[in-house]
């Protein structure tokens, strides 16, 4: 049976910091480990066209128009 991990992270590629590249990084070796890896982050630095299926991106409410105008 292998181990499952649930990162959540804000950062993620296609951010371009050092915390979403860490995890980037992270990722395969833990994979080779024997975790199975689901990554959770945001869609507010956008999406990569080969992301993998294993990475779920949601909606970011900082990426609103409508929530920064009422907020203002």
């Amino acid at each position: 049976m292998p181990r499952r991990l649930l990162l959540i992270s804000y950062l993620y590629p296609p951010d371009k910091s050092v915390g979403s590249q860490r995890w980037a990084a992270m990722v395969p070796h833990l994979r080779e480990l024997g975790f199975e890896v689901k990554v959770v982050t945001t869609t507010l630095f956008g999406t990569l066209s080969d992301d993998d299926p294993d990475v779920v991106r949601t909606a970011d409410l900082r990426a609103s128009r409508l929530l920064r105008l009422g907020l203002r």
